[in-house]
């Protein structure tokens, strides 16, 4: 194994050596990928050890065929080692484990990515959110998911008298409505004591349920009692909630803000990719992206918005390995949905209709993601949970881009 030693370094990877009667011994926490002879694993029991005590840790086993498939290993590989292919399972398990370096795709939905361009949209934007900025009454932000309404609440909270106070932000769709109404409003940490003299921005306002919203309108029936009361920001997907009590609709909607879905700002997109570009790489070393890339982009509608295109360029760069972002590294839903020329007018039209391999595919991502998430991480709990080998499910990763950060996302 030790002659692997300058392959593996050659391809920018931190190797360390160990030899039969040390491999017992070696702490594997710190390790991505284990390469073993398959006569030392088992004797030494390495494959039970690493899986109990490092289940984050790859493992592929030499000297072994596909029938001899352990699920807690990645890739079996039988003598002699073919090299390449034992480099290109290292190759694809830095693609993935790559992500944790770079920022979170969310954190690329900023102010410098919603404020791109100078499209008719965004300069309606930025007005009315400098006008709203002076007001101190509650603001109603509404938008598509993914559009950045916190983004926007923030920017509000950045620009008004209240600046130099807290900004604190609950989404009323993670908690149930008596814990969320606990969290805005009772005890000595509740949102509205830490917002004092600051702003309180509620995303999805319509999640909320009647306990919230009666106290809601109580809160906003006695705030001018209070000089140090928080400003209420509230956002949701549209501009009326038929969700939201009609006493609690029109005191929230005093003043309102649209935020412009992706697919309207055409005009912005070569500005937004190129400043989420900057954001993403590490130590501002931003990649390049080729024309026929930013095209695509260009065609495709982004039903997710700002975020969708943020997790787009997130896997792009990683599947790009350093060179210049080319459409083969875009999804696979957006290469789908754009390269078969252009839409007829009846699925221009009708924009929400998409393929049935598209919606699969999201279909997958997404289940991927719940069951990741559900056994906090652990591909080897997860690829028994799907049925499918430690192998399979790496593939399947790789296939949607899905990183650590994206299983660590939960928001």
């Amino acid at each position: 194994m030790g002659a692997l030693e300058p392959a593996f370094a050659r391809r920018g990877h931190s190797v360390v050596c160990a030899s039969g009667s040390e491999a017992a011994r070696v702490d594997f926490s710190a390790a991505d990928l284990i390469v073993a002879g398959a006569e030392v694993a088992n004797r030494a029991g390495l494959v039970t050890k690493i899986a109990a005590e490092s289940p984050g840790t790859e493992i592929v086993l030499v000297g072994t065929t596909e029938a001899a498939v352990h699920p807690d290993v990645i890739e079996h590989l039988p003598r002699p080692l073919d090299v390449d292919r034992l480099l290109a399972v290292a190759d694809d398990v830095a693609d993935i484990l790559d992500g944790e370096h770079l920022r979170e795709p969310v954190d690329l939905v900023a102010y410098e990515t919603l404020f791109a361009g100078d499209s008719p949209q965004i300069r309606d934007l930025v007005r009315r959110v400098r006008l709203v900025a002076r007001s101190d009454a509650p603001v109603w932000i509404f938008g598509d998911d993914g559009s950045g309404r916190a983004v926007a609440a923030r920017v509000i909270h950045d620009r008004s008298p209240r600046r130099t106070g807290p900004f604190v932000a609950l989404n009323s769709g993670a908690h149930a409505d008596e814990h969320l109404s606990r969290l805005l409003f009772h005890g000595d940490d509740a949102a509205v004591v830490r917002a004092r003299e600051g702003t309180l921005f509620l995303e999805r306002v319509g999640a909320s349920g009647p306990i919230t919203q009666r106290e809601l309108v109580h809160y906003l029936e006695t705030r001018s009692q209070d000089e140090r009361s928080a400003r209420l920001v509230v956002g949701a997907r549209a501009s009326g909630d038929s969700l939201i009590a009609p006493e609690l609709h029109y005191r929230l909607k005093v003043l309102e803000i649209e935020i412009p879905p992706l697919k309207e700002r055409a005009r912005d997109l070569e500005h937004i990719v190129g400043r989420m570009l900057r954001r993403l790489a590490p130590g501002g070393n931003a990649p390049e992206i080729a024309d026929e890339a930013l095209a695509m982009l260009e065609r495709y509608t982004f039903p997710g918005n700002l975020l969708e295109l943020a997790h787009a360029l997130t896997h792009a760069y990683v599947l790009a390995r350093g060179t210049s972002i080319a459409p083969e590294h875009l999804p696979v839903g957006i290469r789908q949905a754009t390269g078969e020329g252009p839409a007829t007018s009846e699925e221009v039209s009708n924009g929400e209709l998409e393929s049935l391999d598209v919606v699969a595919r999201r279909f997958e991502r997404d289940y991927l993601l719940r069951v990741l998430r559900s056994v906090a991480g652990n591909r080897g709990r997860a690829a028994e949970i799907l049925q499918l080998s430690r192998k399979g499910l790496w593939g399947k990763l790789k296939s949607h881009g899905i990183t650590d950060a994206d299983i660590d996302d939960v928001a």
